[in-house]
């Protein structure tokens, strides 16, 4: 899915920067991690690389430009281009808006926004000489909620989705796909250092699964957008049409027909969209990825069928 892509990858020594780090690896990706906890990195270079993968450890502060170069100019020297972008590190310490000073604001700026100004300036030329690249931004689900004591980092984090939606417009016309994902609280070692018990139970009562969530939950949302399959996506109006009007989808197709017979049918619908795109016949295998092939064949199959049903309507 990833065959010798070339990836950079930031805040990788711990959380879902590791977590990333680990799957493209086993996916065929050459991975350069970055983090300022250059110990902790050079761990899951280790790891990764003894498990038969792939991976450069970096140590660097987001912050500073000269170490973004360093990583950035040696993944360019070492392989020749950079295919895919993670822009992962950030900060999430708690602080009362009263209370919070210049410097804690601006601090949390520079690490979870203005780093990935520094990153993209440096990793997009590269990107749109070569015709194409992948980025994906980590912004937050705190920004479409809202949450006490982080005002400064919901900020950053809107600030990262606006980032996203106009890069992707300006970088579109060159072959590169910017996205973004909005992760919830997961479970990391950097979080148990800012977050208590009872604020951990808290957050977790407002989830749909009442289970906290791991690194391991989130990686395929990021893998989807920078692998081979990405390269037939689903419309967003389509996509609207699916979550908003789910009853709509199967009525016709159910009609008639016992649960057996349209059981048949959906895996031989599943199986024609499997052909048609044969990427996604290697997540077979894979223990990450079998949610994600699922979820993406449901997604394809009930597009297909909202598609069918308004021609049917109209």
């Amino acid at each position: 899915m990833l065959k010798d892509r070339v990836a950079l990858i930031s805040g990788a020594a711990t959380g879902i920067g590791e977590a990333v780090a680990r799957l493209f690896a086993s996916q065929g990706a050459k991975t350069y991690i970055l983090d300022r906890d250059l110990a902790g990195c050079r761990r899951v270079a280790e790891s990764i690389v003894s498990a038969g993968g792939e991976a450069t450890a970096f140590g660097g502060d987001v912050r500073r430009r000269e170490d973004i170069a360093l990583w950035v100019e040696s993944a360019m020297g070492g392989s020749g281009r950079i295919d895919v972008l993670i822009n992962n590190a950030g900060v999430f310490p708690r602080q009362a808006f009263l209370e919070m000073s210049e410097a804690q604001w601006d601090e949390m700026h520079e690490i979870n926004l203005k780093s990935m100004f520094h990153t993209l300036q440096m990793v997009l030329p590269h990107m749109v000489a070569q015709r194409g690249g992948k980025v994906v931004n980590i912004s937050s689900v705190t920004f479409h909620l809202g949450m006490a004591l982080l005002s400064h980092y919901v900020a950053t984090k809107g600030g990262v989705i606006g980032l996203t939606r106009s890069l992707a417009r300006e970088m579109g016309q060159h072959n590169i796909h910017i996205n973004c994902i909005t992760p919830g609280a997961i479970q990391t070692e950097s979080e148990a250092k800012v977050l208590t018990a009872e604020q951990a139970q808290a957050m977790m009562t407002s989830q749909c699964l009442q289970r906290r969530i791991l690194p391991l939950d989130i990686v395929t949302a990021e893998f989807y957008p920078v692998s081979s399959a990405s390269w037939r996506p689903c419309q967003p109006t389509d996509a609207w049409r699916l979550l908003h009007h789910p009853s709509a989808i199967h009525v016709e197709r159910l009609a008639g027909h016992s649960v057996a017979q349209f059981r048949t049918q959906e895996k031989a619908d599943a199986r024609d969209i499997e052909r048609q795109n044969p990427p996604l016949q290697a997540l077979r295998g894979h223990h990450c990825l079998r949610l994600f092939r699922s979820q993406y064949l449901g997604l394809r199959l009930g597009l297909d069928r909202t598609r069918r049903d308004a021609v049917d309507v109209d």
